[in-house]
């Protein structure tokens, strides 16, 4: 990106407060966060770190359902089971 539209981005991101200060370095425009950014940014991770466990908490109830409705049938000789020597085979 070119030194003006940099210059326009990191405007526009302190206006909003996102960006506390500019610095120039080496020719280049290195965005300081702001300590709002800064939390923006941990309350996004936190809030995917949620969701990451909410669904895992999902998938780990359903895989639970699933096996112990296997394990119903199974029971109940619906299906059979084959595990090397010790086979059960359904009714």
């Amino acid at each position: 990106m070119d030194e003006e539209t940099a210059g326009r981005l990191a405007d526009v991101l302190q206006q909003r407060g996102l960006v506390d200060h500019v610095v120039v370095h080496d020719g280049r425009l290195d965005l300081v966060m702001s300590d709002r950014a800064i939390d923006l940014v941990g309350r996004y991770h936190e809030a995917a770190r949620s969701a990451h466990g909410q669904m895992m908490s999902a998938l780990d109830e359903a895989e639970l359902k699933t096996m112990l409705g296997l394990m119903e049938k199974v029971a109940s000789g619906v299906l059979g089971t084959s595990r090397a020597a010790d086979e059960v085979a359904a009714r």
